[in-house]
């Protein structure tokens, strides 16, 4: 059998030469670098010992002829004749340092790799402040090969440097300068590189790739397919770095991809790219695509790369749009989630993002018509674990699925029917008190619960505060109250429990806030009582019970008796939640039952004066005081819904209605920003969280379009808030304002720590 590869050698310096030539792809090094310092120093500890320190794994790229550029690169640089396969953080290390070029680490951070070195007993370590000061070191090898001197006036000014110091013997200043020449000569440095061939297949390399573990750095298949769009379209990766890169921080002055729920990684967003554009979940499937083989002919095509590569583009365009992005976000949180810390997939995250960019693409599906639709689908894939264990082949079979729908009509009703398949009744009454039967604190079924309770409003038990509140990372109650055993331990110890995966099920935990000292030898029934009459008003407590999954006289039961009735109780509330998720409504002792969000259209509105409940502005845009650039929403807009916010019965606002109640429509606001209603109301909420903060918007307030006439209305409806709301105005920060009949007023500190105390008394 003819071998795949043969064997090439190659000094330091060629290769150094040959990346900067382009001949080998070596990825952009503003990529993120996962060696550390120390791997660093000692390859170059290694090398300078004589010490073999591995070879490259390189393969001919045989893609398209010479002299093929490149997709969309401003500089249109050639493409490389061999590409990385092994060996990429050596190099990355080599260049980088040889070079004296900087990286960036894991947090997209620039740094310096340097690495010192004491001539004196060839010792090489890691700069820190006393090296940097010690004249017994280059400090900073990189600047031997990439500095402005010379090698003869490097050494000479290290000696003299040293001389200043000590004293320094002949003998000594020659064997510093034979170290120095050793270290010099590193770039002659012999490696060798075993190059795969051109006819290797796509798969025998991605094999290859994908089984070689190279000091501890373990290659995936995604990895191989952001090699080949290193080579052939690199401005496609940058561009998913990028993005990633902007969702690690948030930012104050434009919108950006960051986010609660995830930190996306390359690869994961380039499994979003290929599901919406090549509707494949199997990264294996789709190397051969990428590199243009005719499925027919096993032929490369030029032709046939680049038609992929533009099908790649524009999915990946769709993909990272900002709106979509956000949009979809909104649907996890309108499923109740709140933070990546209760989601325990993050491939839940990415194949539901998937589906979420299929309907909204491919079947022309609104945001405002696939959030409540995706909200069901991600609740479904998080309790069950649609896409744990055999990720890719599940997501491929729902994509085939997805093909079936004509119409946005059918994409919804696959969706919804596929549901219906998992969550049966006996998946509710046998399958999830099994799932909740369970000792592990990162479990989908207890964020199912947490989901559940934020979804049916539910107060934390023995406090007025909401658990949606506790659970969102922005909203700035993080620790007022958390998950605590009810049958504490020390009790449960003495009753002869003692092993701790009894003592912590799931289903002996509530998410409360202890009034006053926690018990700890008490049985439930010693404290529970009492805590229940003094904590939780008479009015509530049906509905408190049944939130809190808690049986009745659970305090009397045995431990075992009460795991198994409570995990049945805690199944019904996850099932209402559910059901509220599909209808609207939910069956909640001692609530009220009526459509979540109800508020006036514009009929009803206009029927009405403006008053400290209604409010109407012409336009949703401002212009920026200083830069003269248009905002969204306007200064008056986010006073309004500030207002709103602050006052005890809330409102409704609607932008595209004059003072006189004459409707003019957003049309002239569409010219001005370049968007349509779905961007335009995403817009208005961004710009509203942005100004007063994510919690009071996401949890107190909802925008809504509504067509009246043939012209559209944005109303933007408003709960009172459960605390204070200052905001933000495009001339002032931390602003407060009240509504005062029919208009909006501003409060100085005193009036505000008045007006605050009476509203919110503690």
């Amino acid at each position: 059998m003819k071998a795949l590869f043969r064997e090439v050698n190659y000094q330091l310096s060629k290769l150094l030469a040959e990346i900067e030539d382009g001949d080998i792809g070596l990825p952009e090094i503003q990529r993120p670098f996962v060696w550390s310092r120390t791997k660093v120093r000692d390859l170059f500890d290694s090398m300078y010992r004589g010490f073999p320190v591995g070879y490259f794994l390189f393969w001919e790229n045989p893609a398209v002829p010479t002299g093929t550029r490149q997709i969309g690169t401003n500089d249109k640089q050639q493409v490389a004749r061999r590409l990385i396969v092994d060996g990429q953080q050596r190099l990355t290390s080599l260049y980088s340092v040889i070079r004296n070029r900087p990286v960036v680490d894991n947090e997209y951070r620039q740094m310096h790799l340097a690495i010192a070195f004491r001539p004196r007993d060839q010792r090489f370590a890691v700069p820190d402040a006393a090296i940097q000061q010690d004249p017994e070191y280059i400090s900073d090898v990189s600047q031997l090969w990439s500095g402005p001197k010379s090698r003869h006036r490097f050494q000479t000014e290290f000696i003299e440097r040293l001389r200043a110091n000590r004293g320094v013997s002949h003998d000594e200043e020659d064997r510093i300068i034979e170290a120095i020449d050793r270290l010099y000569d590193l770039r002659d440095y012999p490696f060798t590189a075993l190059e795969l061939s051109a006819n290797a297949t796509e798969e025998e390399v991605a094999d290859i790739f994908v089984r070689i573990n190279s000091e501890g750095v373990e290659l995936k298949q995604a990895d191989f397919i952001l090699t080949l769009m290193s080579v052939h379209w690199d401005a496609g990766r940058r561009e998913l770095e990028a993005f990633c890169r902007a969702a690690k921080f948030p930012s104050t002055d434009k919108r950006t991809p960051y986010n609660h729920f995830i930190e996306p990684s390359p690869d994961e967003l380039l499994r979003v790219t290929v599901g919406l554009g090549l509707r494949r979940a199997r990264l294996q499937a789709v190397y051969s695509v990428l590199r243009g083989k005719d499925a027919e002919t096993g032929k490369l095509s030029e032709e046939a790369r680049l038609r992929q590569f533009e099908v790649l583009r524009e999915a990946q365009n769709f993909a990272l749009d900002l709106d979509n992005w956000h949009d979809f976000l909104g649907a996890l949180r309108l499923a109740g989630y709140r933070s990546r810390s209760m989601v325990t997939s993050r491939f839940t995250i990415v194949f539901s993002y998937v589906t979420f960019l299929v309907g909204r693409r491919d079947f022309g599906l609104s945001a405002h018509e696939l959030r409540p639709v995706i909200a069901r689908w991600f609740f479904m894939c998080t309790i069950t674990g649609r896409y744990t264990g055999s990720s890719e082949s599940r997501m491929e079979q729902d994509l085939r699925r997805f093909a079936e729908a004509k119409t946005g009509a059918e994409f919804i009703g696959v969706l919804d029917a596929v549901i219906a398949t998992q969550l049966t009744n006996d998946f509710w009454e046998v399958a999830l008190p099994d799932l909740l039967s369970t000792s592990a604190g990162y479990s989908p079924s207890l964020f199912a619960y947490h989901a559940a309770l934020v979804l049916l409003d539910a107060d934390v038990l023995f406090a007025p505060l909401k658990v949606a509140e506790v659970l969102d990372p922005a909203s700035g109650y993080k620790g007022a109250a958390d998950r605590y055993q009810l049958f504490r331990r020390k009790y449960l110890e003495s009753e002869g429990i003692k092993t701790v995966s009894r003592q912590n099920q799931l289903a002996n935990y509530a998410m409360l806030q202890w009034p006053g000292k926690k018990p700890t030898h008490e049985s439930p029934v010693e404290y529970f009582p009492k805590l229940w009459e003094t904590y939780v008003p008479a009015e509530q407590r049906d509905r408190t019970r049944f939130l809190h999954a808690l049986p009745e006289g659970w305090e009397q039961l045995g431990y075992d008796e009460f795991l198994e009735r409570r995990r049945k109780h805690i199944a019904t509330v996850i099932k209402t939640a559910f059901d509220k998720l599909r209808t609207g409504t939910a069956a909640v002792p001692g609530t009220v039952n009526k459509p979540v969000w109800t508020g006036p259209s514009v009929k009803d509105l206009l029927l009405t004066e403006e008053s400290a409940e209604v409010e109407f502005k012409q336009t949703g845009v401002g212009k920026h005081a200083q830069s003269g650039k248009s905002h969204y929403p306007s200064d008056a807009v986010t006073k309004s819904v500030a207002a709103f916010l602050n006052s005890s019965s809330g409102g409704t606002l609607g932008i595209g209605i004059s003072d006189d109640k004459k409707i003019v429509g957003l049309d002239t606001d569409f010219q001005v920003s370049g968007m349509d209603i779905d961007k335009y109301v995403n817009a208005i909420t961004s710009g509203l969280m942005s100004a007063c903060g994510d919690s009071p918007i996401t949890l107190h307030v909802r925008a809504r379009a509504e067509q009246t006439d043939g012209k559209w209305v944005v109303l933007i409806d408003v709960h009172p808030s459960s605390k204070p709301v200052f905001t933000r105005t495009s001339k002032s920060e931390e602003v407060f304002f009240v509504r005062a009949n029919n208009t909006t007023r501003q409060l100085s500190i005193a009036q505000a720590h008045d007006y605050i105390t009476t509203r919110w008394p503690s």
